[in-house]
């Protein structure tokens, strides 16, 4: 993810807690709008998960999480994702299909494929072939 496609400064984070909030049982997604023009994203981890080595792995399963999702995503807004502690130990596809239900629930998720193009499909449909086969 681009440096400048996350959220970095304290003052930014705060701002996008005082927005709009949608939560389900394994994060809170918090979003705000922004003068940046693009989606920039934040991912806050508290201690209430677990020590250190827990908290980033974790947090490197949400990154990774929303990168498959992050071309998808319209807007100009600021979004930060509050993991809760029942995040700890879900599979990647659980992490995965809630953030997708959290952007889609906040109106942030466009209709535009992502990266494998299967955007109207299930995730595991087969891609579409021209020649009818």
């Amino acid at each position: 993810m681009r440096r400048e496609d996350r959220l970095r400064q304290r003052g930014d984070f705060r701002r996008a807690f005082a927005g709009r909030a949608v939560a389900n049982r394994v994060a809170v997604l918090f979003r705000a709008a922004n003068t940046v023009g693009r989606p920039r994203v934040g991912f806050a981890v508290p201690r209430s998960v677990g020590g250190a080595v827990r908290r980033n792995r974790v947090r490197r399963q949400f990154r990774a999480a929303y990168s498959g999702l992050r071309a998808r995503v319209a807007g100009a807004c600021d979004l930060v994702f509050l993991v809760r502690p029942a995040a700890v130990g879900v599979g990647f596809a659980v992490i995965g299909s809630a953030l997708k239900d959290l952007l889609q629930r906040s109106g942030m998720l466009g209709g535009a494929a992502g990266p494998g193009g299967a955007a109207g499909r299930g995730a595991g449909a087969p891609a579409r072939r021209g020649d009818g086969a």
